[in-house]
C-alpha cells in the first residue's frame, strides 16, 4: 500500500506549485485537516525547506464528526475546498460540529494563510506544520491588509463595497478613485444562441439601490474579504410577442464578494448569481470616467485597439455586434491613468460612452436563451445562423459563479506590468497537504523567463521525441530578447514549425538558451534537457 502510517499521517506538509515561468510571492490558503491524536492546531508551527519560521494566521477552527468520503486535502484551491466544506456544514450542522471537549475523535479543520516567498517557476516549495520550536513561530495577523466597516486596504488600494453590491477602487499611488465599479445590468434578449437581440421595447434591470448588507467574511492581515447578499429582480421571461418583458419579476439571489490580498494590485471579484429567470442577458458594468475612443482587449497571440464607435453596417450582411470577444482583460485609458478588468472564462466584452463622456466596461455573465437559431431577430436581419432547435437548458436556470478582477493603474499598460498581473492572476498559485513520506523536495523550478512582455502559451512533452517543447509569444509591436533560464542543464535546443518538425538550432550556454522575438512573433521551440 502506498498510504502513510499512521504516525507517518500527522507530520503535515503544504506543497505550493507556482505553475507560471517567473519567480513569484504569493498568499497562499488552505483548508488543513489535522487527524486526532496529532498535535493540536496551536501547538504547530510553519516551516519551510530550509527549516526557517514562516509567519502565518489561522482564521477559523472547527472540530467535525469523521468521515464524509471527501478528502479535501486533494483539492488543489482554497475555494474548491470551502465550497466542499461550507455545503457539508450548511447541511449538517448539527453533526458536523464537534465540541472542543470531543476532539480526541474529531478531525481538525483549520484555515491556513501565509505568504510563499519566491516560488520557484514552473516549480513547487514544501512548508512543514511541525511542533512549534520557539514563541516566534506561532500564529500572527501583521500583514497590510485592513477591514474596517465597509472598506478594505492594502499598500496599493482600497476598496469600498456597497450594499447594491458596486464597490470604489482608491488607487493610494495616484490618488484616482473609480466609483459605482460592477453594476449588474440585466437586459431582455429575445435572440439564439449565436447572436444577442435586445426587444424593440427594451428594459434594463440594474442592481442599483438594491437592498444588501455588507459583512465581513475574512479580516486577517494577509486577506480581507467583505460580501454583501441581495436579491435582482428580473422578469421570468420575455412577453409572448417578442416585443417586450413580461410582467412577472423573480428574484434571483446574488451574492458579491470582493476580496484584497496583501500587495495585490488587484480587486478579486466573485459573483454567485441564482437564475431563476429566462430571455435575458446580464452584465457587470465598470464606468472608467476616462474618455476614450478605444477599448484595448487581450485576445489569443494578440492585444486589439477596439474602436468605440461601432461602424452602422448598412451594407453588412449581418450588422456589427454591440460586443467585442477577449481572452484575459479589457482595459480602457487616457491622460495617463486606466482600469482594466481580468476575468476567467468571461470571453465577451463591450464599451460604451456615458452622458458625461467616459467610456463603461460591460462585461457579459450570462446569457439566456431558448433556441439554437431563429430568424425572427433584427440584429441578424431575420436570417437564420443555423437549425431552429429549442434549446430549453440554454436559459442556464441555476446557480452561476463569476470571476474577474479589477485592475486600476497609471501611465502605460507595458509599464504598469499590466500583462503580468493578468498572467498571475488567471493562474493562481495551487497546493496540496501531504505528508512527509515520499516527499519531493523542491527545486529550482523547470524554467523562467526574463521578459515580462513575453507570453508562454504550451510547455508540453514532444508527440514524438522524449523532449519539451515550449511555445511563446511576443504579442507587442516592439522586438524582444528573451532569455530561457532552465532548472537543469539543457543539451540542445532547436525552433521548431508548428507541428514542432525541427526548422533550426538555438544556442545554449548551459542552462540558458536566448533568441529574438520580433514583434507579434509566435515561436516555438524544442528542447533536451539533460
Amino acid at each position: 500500500s502506498f498510504a502513510p502510517d499512521a504516525a507517518d499521517d500527522h507530520e503535515t506538509v503544504i506543497a505550493v506549485v507556482n505553475p507560471r515561468p517567473v519567480r513569484r510571492t504569493e498568499v497562499v490558503e488552505r483548508l488543513v485537516v489535522l487527524q486526532p491524536e496529532g498535535p493540536e492546531w496551536d501547538e504547530l508551527g510553519l516551516y519551510d525547506e530550509a527549516g526557517n519560521a514562516v509567519p502565518f494566521e489561522v482564521s477559523e477552527v472547527h472540530y467535525v464528526e469523521r468521515f464524509w468520503g471527501i478528502d479535501y486535502r486533494e483539492a488543489l484551491t482554497f475555494p474548491r475546498q470551502r465550497e466542499r466544506f461550507d455545503t457539508y456544514l450548511a447541511t449538517f450542522p448539527e453533526r458536523m460540529h464537534r465540541s472542543v471537549e470531543r476532539k480526541d475523535e474529531s478531525d481538525c479543520f483549520f484555515n491556513l494563510r501565509f505568504v510563499a516567498e519566491d516560488l520557484p517557476p514552473l516549480g513547487h516549495a514544501n512548508f512543514f506544520l511541525e511542533p512549534r520550536r520557539d514563541a516566534a513561530a506561532g500564529p500572527t495577523s501583521d500583514g497590510g491588509v485592513v477591514v474596517a466597516g465597509d472598506t478594505i486596504g492594502n499598500e496599493h488600494l482600497s476598496v469600498t463595497l456597497h450594499p447594491d453590491g458596486t464597490f470604489d477602487v482608491l488607487d493610494k499611488r495616484t490618488g484616482e478613485t473609480f466609483a459605482g465599479l460592477s453594476r449588474l445590468a440585466d437586459t431582455e434578449d429575445i435572440g439564439d444562441e449565436y447572436d444577442f437581440c435586445a426587444a424593440p421595447d427594451s428594459e434594463t434591470v440594474t442592481s442599483r439601490g438594491a437592498e444588501g448588507e455588507v459583512v465581513t467574511v475574512a479580516a486577517g492581515g494577509l486577506v480581507g474579504t467583505l460580501e454583501t447578499t441581495f436579491a435582482l429582480w428580473l422578469p421570468e421571461s420575455i412577453h409572448p410577442d417578442r416585443r417586450r418583458r413580461g410582467e412577472r419579476r423573480v428574484p434571483c439571489p446574488v451574492r458579491v464578494r470582493v476580496t484584497l490580498r496583501r500587495d495585490a494590485r488587484a480587486v478579486d471579484v466573485s459573483v454567485a448569481f441564482e437564475n431563476r429567470a429566462d430571455d435575458h442577458r446580464l452584465t457587470a458594468r465598470f464606468p472608467t470616467g476616462i474618455a476614450s475612443g478605444v477599448l484595448v482587449s487581450d485576445g489569443p497571440f494578440v492585444v486589439h485597439d477596439r474602436p468605440i464607435e461601432r461602424p452602422a453596417g448598412e451594407d453588412w450582411v449581418q450588422p456589427p455586434p454591440d460586443t467585442f470577444p477577449q481572452q484575459e482583460f479589457s482595459l480602457v485609458s487616457g491622460k495617463g491613468r486606466g482600469l482594466a478588468v481580468l476575468s476567467r472564462g468571461l470571453p465577451e466584452v463591450a464599451a460604451e460612452r456615458d452622458e458625461a463622456g467616459g467610456t463603461t466596461i460591460g462585461l457579459t455573465l450570462l446569457r439566456a436563451v431558448g433556441w439554437l437559431s431563429r430568424d425572427d431577430f433584427e440584429s441578424r436581419r431575420c436570417m437564420n445562423a443555423g437549425p431552429t432547435i429549442p434549446t430549453p437548458g440554454a436559459q442556464c436556470r441555476g446557480v452561476h459563479r463569476f470571476h474577474y478582477a479589477v485592475v486600476p493603474y497609471d501611465g502605460d499598460r507595458v509599464a504598469a506590468g499590466l500583462a503580468r498581473i493578468s498572467d498571475l492572476w488567471r493562474h493562481p498559485v495551487i497546493g496540496k497537504q501531504g505528508v512527509k513520506a515520499g516527499l519531493v523536495p523542491g527545486g529550482e523550478g523547470l524554467f523562467e523567463t526574463a521578459d515580462e512582455r513575453t507570453v508562454v502559451t504550451a510547455v508540453k512533452r514532444h508527440r514524438e521525441r522524449d523532449t519539451l517543447v515550449v511555445r511563446l509569444v511576443n504579442p507587442g509591436p516592439d522586438p524582444v530578447q528573451e532569455t530561457l533560464t532552465f532548472g537543469r542543464p539543457v543539451a540542445a535546443a532547436w525552433r521548431t514549425d508548428l507541428l514542432e518538425s525541427r526548422e533550426a538550432d538555438l544556442p545554449v550556454a548551459d542552462r540558458t538558451i536566448g533568441l529574438t522575438l520580433a514583434p507579434h512573433e509566435i515561436a516555438t521551440l524544442e528542447i533536451e534537457i539533460c
